[in-house]
């Protein structure tokens, strides 16, 4: 196997990593899995893009993949931050309850993360 192909591997597999770890944080916002297994999971995403980063241009592929995830996990970002407190205000105002932030802006880093993955995993399944 040359070593594209390894590289090529290897960040395809990293992409199932972090999946199932933005699923696992996910899950831990909603109190379905323990804070310190989200805790874990998230330093397991960050070293598994580390490593995504580092493989991203060992085919054209593999590049189409990650400017996918990396696209849509910056919009998401974006998005997140600009119409999440106008989409609250809104919600609040019509139920006429404004007693707490129900949508936080440190929650774009796990709308980024969901966003890249599912962007990722979308373009790998439809193969192109």
């Amino acid at each position: 196997m040359s070593g594209a192909d390894r590289k090529t591997r290897l960040h395809l597999a990293m992409g199932h990593v972090v999946t199932i770890a933005t699923l696992v944080v996910i899950a831990a916002g909603f109190d379905l899995v323990p804070r310190a297994i989200a805790m874990v999971a998230a330093l397991g995403a960050m070293i598994a893009l580390i490593f995504m980063f580092a493989t991203r241009r060992s085919d054209e592929w593999v590049a189409s993949l990650w400017s996918a995830g990396a696209s849509a996990g910056f919009l998401g970002a974006i998005g997140w931050l600009l119409f999440a407190p106008f989409i609250e205000g809104v919600i609040d105002g019509i139920r006429g309850d404004e007693a707490a932030q129900d949508m936080p802006a440190a929650a774009a880093s796990i709308v980024a993360l969901a966003c890249f993955a599912l962007a990722f995993n979308l373009k790998r399944l439809r193969g192109y």
